[in-house]
């Protein structure tokens, strides 16, 4: 069951919807159908966030890391 986001043409409101099988979303601001399909960023989540974001922190740390560029330097 995918969630959709929107934004309704007649109030402007943006929201979200979740949409099950031939369903038609509505404003639930204004009831309008006049609505449009928004492109959305998604989320993605991995069992390696807590090493990757411990790499990121060694970095940020790194008297390198404000090297044009980037470090470059292999640790």
């Amino acid at each position: 069951m995918p969630l959709f986001e929107y934004e309704c043409t007649g109030c402007g409101n943006k929201f979200e919807v979740l949409i099950r099988g031939s369903e038609k979303a509505h404003c639930p601001k204004c009831g309008s159908d006049r609505i449009e399909k928004c492109l959305s960023v998604f989320a993605v989540s991995t069992k390696a966030a807590p090493a990757a974001q411990q790499a990121a922190d060694a970095c940020a740390a790194c008297p390198h890391a404000t090297a044009p560029g980037g470090c470059g330097i292999a640790h």
